[in-house]
């Protein structure tokens, strides 16, 4: 699907392909005022669906990110791994990384240099595949 920044990326459905550009790109719902996503940067995506986040971070950049991103469902996954291998930094290296990973109960810990921001649960058409 082409956005409407005309960046090219796969997707599972049109809809929520459309409503995360929005949350991402338009509204800056995933960084605004708490995340500094400066060149350099390395970003840990963790329920990172289709992967907006981690190619919004790839154009917010100029390439110069390393994000790591984390979906637990085998075919979202898919698709954020196939949007990811899109993308590489100035020297043609891969610099968007995908995990597919089962969900574990476990918490993040808290420093004073981390950031962290949290979503509510929920994923529009992904729970079946859950």
């Amino acid at each position: 699907m082409e956005l409407p920044n005309k960046l090219k990326v796969w997707q599972w459905n049109k809809g929520e392909t459309e409503w995360l550009y929005e949350e991402i790109f338009e509204d800056d719902l995933y960084t605004s005022k708490q995340i500094k996503l400066n060149p350099g940067a390395v970003v840990f995506d963790c329920g990172a669906n289709i992967g907006m986040f981690a190619v919004f971070c790839h154009h917010k950049t100029g390439g110069d990110v390393e994000v790591h991103s984390f979906e637990p469902m085998p075919k979202i996954h898919a698709v954020c791994a196939a949007n990811a291998r899109k993308f590489t930094d100035a020297n043609g290296k891969k610099c968007l990384h995908t995990y597919q990973v089962r969900a574990t109960c476990v918490a993040a810990g808290w420093h004073a240099w981390l950031t962290t921001t949290c979503f509510p649960a929920g994923c529009i058409g992904c729970a079946r595949d859950c």
